[in-house]
């Protein structure tokens, strides 16, 4: 397979396991999410009807406790009466408590407000229980028929000014008395003044001697059922409405109080087809349709009707970033299998690299075996003959007396003996790299190598007017055991070197140990003179085989660049390390 194919190949895979992903993954999820939306309004709506029920079954209760309370304490009751002349709303408080208000039309005597209170007396045991079971309900009240406001604030009392100005503006406060024995009605959904809350009116009948005097009123919140769809369902939209089709309440903010299906259809247009009416009042029916825009799950149980509804691209963007961990996972894998498809193709290609760079080793190996071999032989065959040659000139120029004569033998010993000292650099190069070169450690006195080798180059620093300094710390030790042949070796090149290289100032040979133990030390040699010195980009090329300085005036200073090259293998033979520091025209 070329790779144009092997591309093509990964990416369709790729593809088409991301689309499995979405279609089965978002089919899966969409029915979960179905049957969890389901569930909830059924739980919604049977809890709104069961509170709704239980209301209703409370006040019909306490309308036959207040019944029987004020035939029995009928004795105790002066009942307002009516007067049609005066309208000037007035604020009592109560006589024996600071939450209970009377709130009347006309100005009241003593006995009538004693009254008032008793009749609320009698219910406040029933209502505190009521506070306690209803999380929602805001205030129980008596409405008497006479004109009287009688309620018991259980909860913090308001200002005067607040529960004057909340009645006044609050038309349902002031709505004709209407309340049925048996019975119990609603008033359409409105926001409390005080409580600031969508309320509805619960009322039926006030009772007294087999004649309605009044109203037993109780106010509760229409959006309980809203707050708990909130923390259920945060990304679902609930209306819930009667059979006439005026709104109770939303968890969305585009109604308000006593708006009309009309209104919803001129929000979502797509909802005028949906069918929101039960066969029977008493029947529950749940039903899910769906429009080109909306997932719709419709409850309807007596003359409620409760609506959740999602917007498709909002579930569908929700059950993308549900899918992303797949997709992220299916990736992960997918990119692990061609990671090792291509790693298998690399290996097999290394494999065929690793065989072919053996067999090219091996040959390199062969070749460079037979260089050294060839090197060794040719340096011994060579040298032999040099050192005739040497010991000839030598032994002429003790005979020769015409000075030109002498002066070309002194120049035949001298070339003589260069060619003699590369050769022995080239032999020794080659044993190195051949492995044939042994390190010999015995005992010497490295405090006599170091006077010897200042002997040597005492004369060449004082003809050119050079400094030489050899030193030797106090914790040296004068025996060691180490191969000194190729100590003095190291030596001499690095001396050398340095005397080459130097033409003013002076040349330090130091000399001391570190990490003394009674049976090893480690020796430090260093070298500093005052020369020419080395560019830092060219310091680390001095070590290798046959590298000299750039721009080096190679006729001024000779040189091959093989003395630095067996220097350092020597020390890395001996176990050492060795390094550089120089500045330009500051020294090395």
């Amino acid at each position: 397979m070329n790779k144009r194919k092997s591309i093509i190949f990964w990416v369709a895979i790729l593809i088409i396991g991301l689309l499995v992903i979405w279609f089965a993954g978002f089919r899966i999820i969409l029915e979960g999410k179905m049957e969890r939306w389901q569930f909830q309004l059924q739980q919604i709506a049977l809890r709104a009807d069961a509170d709704l029920k239980l209301r209703q079954e409370k006040l019909l209760v306490l309308q036959q406790v207040m019944k029987t309370y004020l035939e029995y304490e009928s004795g105790n009751i002066i009942l307002p009466k009516e007067d049609s002349t005066a309208r000037e709303w007035r604020l009592y408080h109560g006589l024996n408590n600071d939450s209970l208000i009377i709130l009347s039309p006309f100005p009241l005597n003593p006995d009538e407000l004693r009254s008032c209170e008793f009749i609320i007396r009698g219910s406040y045991p029933f209502i505190k229980n009521l506070d306690s079971e209803f999380k929602t309900l805001i205030r129980i009240y008596l409405r008497l028929q006479s004109g009287p406001f009688i309620e018991y604030f259980y909860r913090d009392l308001p200002p005067d000014s607040v529960i004057l100005d909340g009645f006044f503006n609050t038309p349902e406060r002031k709505r004709k008395i209407s309340g049925t024995i048996g019975q119990v009605e609603a008033t359409r959904p409105f926001i409390g003044h005080i409580s600031k809350k969508e309320l509805i009116t619960s009322y039926t009948a006030l009772v007294y001697k087999d004649r309605i005097i009044g109203e037993i009123c109780m106010d509760v919140e229409t959006n309980s059922g809203f707050e708990w769809l909130k923390s259920t369902l945060p990304d679902v939209s609930m209306v819930m409405f009667d059979s006439t089709g005026t709104i109770y309440g939303s968890n969305e903010g585009r109604y308000i109080r006593n708006d009309t299906l009309m209104d919803i259809y001129n929000f979502l247009p797509d909802f005028r087809n949906l069918s929101f009416s039960s066969p029977e009042k008493t029947n529950e029916l749940v039903t899910r349709q769906e429009t080109p825009v909306h997932y719709i799950f419709v409850h309807v149980i007596r003359h409620f009707v409760t609506a959740i509804y999602m917007e498709k691209t909002a579930v569908k963007l929700s059950i993308f970033v549900q899918l992303v961990p797949f997709f992220l996972v299916f990736i992960a894998l997918w990119l692990a299998s061609w990671l090792y498809y291509q790693q298998r193709i690399i290996t097999r290609k290394l494999k065929t690299v690793t065989a072919d760079l053996k067999v090219a080793k091996i040959e390199a190996e062969s070749a460079n075996s037979a260089k050294s071999v060839f090197l060794a032989n040719m340096s011994h065959e060579i040298r032999t003959p040099m050192n005739a040659i040497i010991g000839f000139s030598q032994i002429l120029s003790a005979t020769v007396r015409d000075p030109v004569q002498s002066n070309y033998i002194k120049s035949i010993s001298s070339s003589g003996k260069t060619l003699l000292n590369l050769i022995n650099d080239i032999l020794d190069l080659s044993k190195i790299e051949a492995g044939k070169l042994e390190i010999n450690p015995v005992p010497f006195n490295i405090r006599q190598l170091l006077a010897e080798i200042g002997s040597l180059f005492q004369v060449k620093a004082e003809e050119k007017g050079i400094s030489l300094v050899i030193h030797a710390e106090d914790n040296l030790p004068e025996n060691l055991i180490a191969d000194e042949l190729r100590l003095r070796q190291v030596l001499l090149n690095l001396m050398s070197n340095a005397i080459k290289f130097t033409e003013e100032g002076e040349i330090r040979l130091n000399s001391g140990s570190i990490n003394n133990t009674d049976d090893r030390l480690d020796l430090v040699i260093s070298v500093k003179d005052t020369g020419i010195g080395i560019k830092k980009d060219q310091q680390a090329r001095i070590f290798g085989a046959f590298e000299q300085v750039e721009n080096q005036d190679t006729r001024r200073y000779g040189g091959t660049g093989l003395g630095l090259a067996i220097t350092s293998k020597l020390v890395t033979m001996m176990g050492g390390t060795i390094r550089i520091e120089s500045e330009p025209f500051i020294g090395t």
